[in-house]
This record gives structure tokens, sequence and C-alpha cells, in this order.
């Protein structure tokens, strides 16, 4: 008998997702009796957090950053446990286009960014700008959250958080030269994202469904691994999304990808939570967390 798992996505196909994917294609999920169902935030224009999707049911696994986990965890008593992280380093920042002339985070200051609507983002922004230097804000703007990397690339807007190894090898390959400012430069210890997480009722429920689905992950991102070229492939002629069927530009960012797959064990989807609890901890020193957090430990949170 089938077992039902419903999983959300975190953005549109991509190639973070293409150990997932890859497995997904090679029928490996169906072969452990695993029933996959993606959902996609195309589908409601992320009208509702994967945070939500998850506490709610609608979504038994979804893939979230650090900060969704961190607000359901200290402001609910349901809490969402990460399991496995994609990348073992943050690959996340602060884009702007070089044609714009902002070439260091001060330089945001007034100008408009495109917010995804995070936990904590815009705080982090000024943050990262305040590191820089300047005591202000960049205007803030709410455009549909699927499109803002686009926006960034029309000019719409200034700036725009993303992916070195997803957007910016976007931008290399169709010849737009960026500028990424990484969080870790100005002084904010942003840990590796994203996750797949699990409430922890439902992982204390599925125990042995999760550790199966955990390993054909494993499996299909050690694959992206060993063989990038075959992953792009596969990917590219199974026709699964327009944003995945570039075999060129799924192979690079594979290969952008592939030194950060792999922790010192050559094992995928070690959390170092070491990692998460040195982040939360800054958030807390610097206000952006404004509840009794000192009092919690990240034992409680996981």
């Amino acid at each position: 008998m089938n077992t039902s798992i419903r999983l959300a996505l975190d953005w549109i196909p991509n190639m973070l997702h293409a150990g997932l994917l890859y497995a997904h294609v090679k029928g490996w999920f169906q072969e452990a009796y695993i029933a996959l169902e993606f959902l996609s935030p195309e589908a409601d224009d992320y009208g509702i957090t994967n945070e939500m999707k998850l506490l709610s049911g609608d979504a038994h696994i979804a893939i979230v950053p650090a900060e969704l986990i961190f607000e359901s965890n200290e402001l609910r008593k349901e809490k969402i446990v990460p399991f496995a992280n994609i990348l073992q380093k943050n690959t996340s920042g602060i884009f702007t286009l070089k044609s714009s002339g902002i070439n260091r985070p001060a330089e945001l200051a007034g100008m408009r960014y495109g917010a995804i609507e995070i936990p904590y983002e815009v705080n982090l922004i000024r943050s990262i700008i305040k590191a820089d230097g300047t005591d202000s804000s960049p205007f803030v703007v709410c455009p549909n959250r699927l499109s803002v990397w686009n926006e960034l690339l029309a000019g719409k807007i200034d700036a725009a958080w993303a992916f070195s190894v997803i957007e910016g090898v976007e931008a290399e390959h169709k010849g737009v030269d960026v500028n990424i400012f990484k969080f870790e430069d100005f002084g904010i210890p942003y840990p590796a994202v994203p996750f797949f997480a699990v409430t922890q009722r439902w992982k204390k429920n599925n125990i042995q469904v999760l550790g199966a689905f955990n390993h054909i992950m494993m499996r299909g991102y050690q694959a992206c691994y060993e063989n990038p070229e075959l992953v792009a492939k596969v990917l590219t002629n199974a026709n699964l999304h327009s944003y995945t069927n570039d075999y060129e530009f799924n192979l690079k960012c594979l290969l952008a990808m592939r030194p950060l797959l792999l922790d010192e064990n050559n094992q995928w989807g070690a959390v170092d939570f070491k990692k998460l609890d040195h982040f939360r901890s800054w958030l807390i020193y610097q206000n952006l967390i404004g509840y009794e957090s000192e009092a919690i430990t990240i034992n409680d949170l996981f």
C-alpha cells in the first residue's frame, strides 16, 4: 500500500530541487511505495506560506528557510523540524544589476528593494546596509513573490534576494552582470538554506516513511554530485517546468552547486544546528526577534 506525501516546494522547480526531482523522475519514490505529490507556490501565488501548509496539514513536507522555522517554533505550540539541508553553505544574498550603479549595500538606502516577505527580511536588509556604514533603509516594494527576480532583471526594482547557484547562474547565462552582497561578508551569520522540514508531530508518527524518503533524496542528490551531466539531461528531457527545460542552464547550476552538496563526511543533507543557533542568537542580539527568546534553547525549538 502506498503512503501519500504532499511536498510543498519553496519556489518554481529549479536545480536546488534537482536531487528530489531526479529521484521522482527515476521512479524511486514509487519503488518505495511513496506516492509523492508536489505543491507548487504557483498554484496560489504564494498566498499561503509553506509554514502554514505544514501546520494545517495541507503539506507533510516543505522546503523552508530558517526564518519560517524560527517564527513557527517561537510563536506556536506546533514545532517545525528541519531534517535535511540542500546545501552545506549559504549561497543566497542581495543582488543588484551592475548597470544600476549600486555596488555596495550602503547604496541601497532609499532604493527599491523587492521583498519576498519572509520573517525578519526587511530588518536583515537594514542590517546589511547599516553594517556597510549607512543607517538608513531601502524603499520596500512587494511585487508578486515569484516575479521578484524578473522584476530586478527588468529594472523595475533595484535589489532582490536570490541564490548565486540559481538566479546568479541565470544572470550569467543571459549575459547580465550582477552584484551579490553576501550576508557573511557583513557580519551576518546567515545559515545554509533552504531546508526540508516537517512538523514534529508528523515526524513522530511517520518516522519510517520519513527515513525512507530521506534515503531516496540522498540517492538523488548524490547523483547530482557524481553525474551532474546525466541529471541535467534527465531533468531537461522530463519537461517538468519551463524553468528546467534548458540543459546548459541546468548543468551550469548543478556544477555551481556541486562543491556545496556534501559535508566533510561526503554525506548529503546534514543540518548544522550550531549554525542555526548562531543565526538565531544573532537575531536576538539585534532585537530582530522581539519576544522572550532568550529563555528558549535550540533544543526547545527542535
